[in-house]
């Protein structure tokens, strides 16, 4: 059974790779195009290969997030916008 479990994760694993590779709109080192198939045709080494070399570091992925190099951080509330407020 935990055999059985070791090869589920490792098929979950991939499959999250795989997406991610398809969904990242600029990855590292290699095109896009190189990393789904790295990453879906080679398993255990895409797998890692991506989270070591491919992945975006921070912001870059679908899951979001301005990260270092992005976009200013927007105010969370009118109270703390102080273009907002002069204009009041």
């Amino acid at each position: 059974m935990p055999r059985i479990w070791a090869i589920v994760i490792v098929i979950l694993i991939q499959l999250y790779t795989f997406i991610e590779a398809i969904a990242t709109p600029q990855p590292r080192v290699m095109p896009r195009w190189a990393w789904v198939l790295v990453t879906g045709f080679v398993p255990a080494i895409g797998m890692v290969l991506w989270f070591t070399l491919g992945r975006p570091r921070r912001g870059g992925s679908w899951f979001g997030g301005a990260g270092r190099g992005g976009a200013p951080r927007r105010p969370q509330g009118p109270d703390d916008d102080t273009d907002f407020l002069r204009s009041i």
